[in-house]
């Protein structure tokens, strides 16, 4: 939105890290403004549908709709490629034409392994112990974290979770840079 998302942005700077924002259409055309700030601090920018609808729950002409209508209308806005793609909930990761529609629009579907509950959880201190606890549980003390930027939790609890990377001395990467590592294409992150 037009404050906690910049408040993310501004955490994120201050430590000199980057993160991907998978952002919904819908909101990109309320908070035009953030989708400019995400774009000049130079953070990730990826796509996580128009409406945040299921889409394992939707048609194909509204699973087109919701992905490739809104990767077309976010790469008008942001002049970038678009080329990673959160399913809402994700939901549908064994829906083969929801998958086929995302490969078509040549993108890779993204899941996390660190699932911080920021969005029901309104206590920064839980969500914080929440993250550092399952990333210890990860054989490298790692993982994709999922924080939604819209919450006021989230801006404390993922200020927290940066200076402890950074206290750890943690190497922080975007989800773009994990996947060319992952596809053994070379990266500026590790």
């Amino acid at each position: 939105n037009d404050t906690t998302t910049k408040e993310v942005v501004d955490n994120l700077y201050r430590f000199n890290l980057e993160a991907s924002f998978f952002v919904l259409l819908r909101q990109v055309n309320l908070y035009r403004s953030s989708l400019d700030y995400i774009l000049d601090h130079n953070m990730e920018l990826a796509l996580h549908s128009y409406n945040h609808k299921n889409l394992d729950k939707e048609s194909i002409q509204t699973i087109k709709y919701e992905v490739s209508t809104a990767k077309r209308e976010l790469q008008a806005f942001s002049q970038r490629k678009i080329k990673l793609f959160r399913l809402p909930y994700g939901s549908g990761i064994r829906n083969k034409p929801l998958r086929q529609v995302i490969k078509n629009d040549e993108m890779v579907h993204v899941f996390w392994n660190v699932d911080t509950l920021d969005w029901k959880d309104k206590d920064p201190e839980s969500i914080y112990k929440r993250t550092i606890s399952q990333m210890d549980r990860t054989p490298k003390k790692s993982g994709i974290i999922l924080f939604h930027d819209i919450h006021p939790q989230t801006v404390k609890a993922s200020e927290m979770v940066m200076k402890h990377l950074v206290d750890e001395q943690k190497t922080v990467c975007t989800v773009g840079e994990m996947v060319k590592y992952l596809n053994s294409i070379k990266q500026d992150c590790l």
